[in-house]
């Protein structure tokens, strides 16, 4: 399991390639978001849009959460 911290999770979102094909490498599967990290980016969030977008991935498959 891979714990990636906000900044990873942020260029993922801006849709980084060379961050996105090191997490297909990895799996998405196997990364988890600590609960510390999910609570920056939904405290970041520039709007209700982006909040909704951050919360889909979060709780989708491609990214699970440390206290699961």
């Amino acid at each position: 399991m891979t714990l990636c911290d906000t900044n990873i999770l942020i260029e993922i979102f801006k849709n980084n390639s060379g961050i996105i094909s090191e997490c297909e490498t990895i799996g998405y599967n196997n990364i988890a978001v600590s609960d510390i990290t999910a609570g920056e980016l939904f405290h970041g969030a520039l709007d209700k849009n982006e909040l909704k977008k951050i919360e889909k991935h979060i709780q989708s498959r491609t990214c699970g959460t440390a206290s699961n």
